[in-house]
Order: structure tokens, then C-alpha cells, then sequence
């Protein structure tokens, strides 16, 4: 799998793709989506 990321993603060592995925990983927990506010504003 990291093998395909990284040849997905044009990074020539694998340990460049594990760390964009690390910070896209946690920086996406942070995110809200118009979702996120219906259901703040209902509940």
C-alpha cells in the first residue's frame, strides 16, 4: 500500500508520502463540513 501511495502521489521515497500523510491525517480531524453546522444548529 505504501509502495502504491507513493508511486500514486509521485514522491520518490516513501518516508516524503508518510509524512504528508501524517499531517493530512491529523489536520483533517479539524475540518468541518456544512454537515457538521445542521447538526450543531439542530442538536
Amino acid at each position: 500500500m505504501k509502495l502504491e501511495l507513493t508511486r500514486i502521489t509521485g514522491h520518490k521515497s516513501s518516508k516524503t508520502t508518510e509524512i504528508y500523510t501524517h499531517v493530512s491525517t491529523k489536520n483533517l480531524g479539524a475540518i468541518k463540513g456544512p454537515l457538521d453546522n445542521l447538526l450543531k444548529m439542530k442538536g
